[in-house]
């Protein structure tokens, strides 16, 4: 009977043990740790308004040791030390704007900025009619074909020449020889007589190209039209540089008319 007793006590504290999760060395070593942290938040919490109270004493002692001087100088010595300062600011950034070398514009930076293999300035669309005179027949009695056809002019960037005034910051342009292209015909050609029979297509196109190289070399000026385009395009494509650095494209067409008119001006002042 007595010797029930201690096995069943030794059960209660194993469940004890199992219940408690551990046993009570662990249960010290929780509340030690727990403690410990406690502690080292506690010291934390206690040195914060002590380093805010030191770095608020710092500005303080030099706020007083400011004062302290310009009570020594005085208000002329004051006005002196100050005026000192500010030049000695003044001459620092004065300094480091005067060595730094001047920023200019180069023609490879130009070229660059409009580095296409081939820029298009204007694409015409043009539409006329040609006659077909092949054979005997139709040499006599020849076919009116109408078309349409579309010509592209354009010039090689590379070929522009840039002439630069760094001191008034102006840059001019001088664009090369346009390139135009061979007339693209519209495959429907229209022929204007009924019965037209026994017609080469490939000589009616041949025939409609060829009088659209000629129409458009003696009626139209693409060159003239494309000047514009190109001054456009150009801007366009170096308007960040060129406005970054404070210069700006006159075109010579400009220069020859503000020429023009500063002549015309002194003429009229003259005569006056």
């Amino acid at each position: 009977m007595d010797s029930s007793v201690p096995d069943s006590e030794n059960t209660e504290q194993e469940e004890t043990k199992v219940l408690g999760g551990g046993s009570s060395k662990d249960i010290q070593k929780e509340s030690f740790s727990s403690s410990a942290i406690a502690q080292k938040v506690k010291s934390l919490n206690e040195k914060i308004p002590n380093q805010k109270s030191r770095d608020k004493k710092s500005h303080l002692g030099a706020i007083k040791g400011i004062a302290k001087l310009f009570k020594m100088l005085g208000p002329k010595g004051t006005l002196i030390a100050l005026a000192v300062v500010v030049a000695a600011i003044f001459l620092t950034w004065f300094g480091v704007n005067w060595m730094q070398p001047p920023i200019f514009i180069s023609s490879s930076q130009l070229t660059k900025m409009i580095a296409v293999n081939q820029l298009s300035v204007i694409e015409y669309p043009y539409e006329g009619v040609a006659d077909y005179t092949d054979g005997f027949y139709y040499e006599h009695l020849p076919v009116h074909m109408h078309y349409k056809a579309t010509v592209n002019v354009s010039f090689n960037p590379e070929d522009v020449q840039w002439e630069i005034d760094n001191e008034k910051k102006i840059i001019t342009p001088i664009l090369p020889e346009f390139t135009h292209s061979e007339p693209v015909i519209d495959d429907h050609i229209v022929y204007l007589e009924d019965g037209a029979i026994g017609i080469d297509p490939k000589k009616a196109f041949n025939y409609c190209k060829q009088d659209a190289v000629n129409d458009i070399a003696n009626k139209i000026d693409l060159d003239n039209m494309a000047v514009e385009n190109a001054h456009a395009i150009i801007e366009g494509l170096t308007y960040n540089l060129v406005e970054s650095k404070g210069y700006k494209i006159v075109w010579p067409e400009d220069m020859e008319k503000s020429e023009q008119k500063s002549v015309e001006t002194a003429g009229d002042k003259n005569a006056a």
